[in-house]
């Protein structure tokens, strides 16, 4: 069901409600958009619940299987990846410093420090 849709006649029919003069239909058709917002809040909310007890339940129920070694890997594999990039990130800062204060050994030096620090 399109909710969000739902949602959007609703305000249009409010409008309408506002325009005319008819406040009560105004305030049916409120009362009506906000239940559903909220029916809508509750529903996303349950599914990340659902998502996450499924998560919780796969990880616990095959920690040796096949699937949850290969998703351990993959996650060591980001995690050294997102490392990897933050020593990137620092040593492009050092080096951009270092071009602005027109300091070349210093940039080459970062550089160097990267590249050695990387090998070890």
């Amino acid at each position: 069901m399109d909710y969000t849709g739902i949602i959007r006649e609703c305000e249009f029919w409010e409008k309408r409600a506002k325009d005319i003069g008819e406040n009560r239909l105004f305030l049916q058709s409120l009362r009506c958009r906000k239940a559903i917002v909220t029916l809508l809040a509750r529903a996303e909310e349950a599914e990340n619940r659902v998502r996450d007890l499924d998560t919780t339940h796969r990880t616990e129920m095959c920690e040796s299987g096949y699937d949850c070694v290969e998703l351990g890997n993959v996650r060591k594999a980001m995690e050294e990846a997102e490392a990897r990039a933050e020593r990137a990130e620092k040593c492009i800062a050092r080096i951009k410093n270092a071009v602005d204060d027109h300091r070349w050994h210093l940039a080459v030096a970062a550089v160097k420090a990267f590249y050695i620090e990387k090998e070890s």
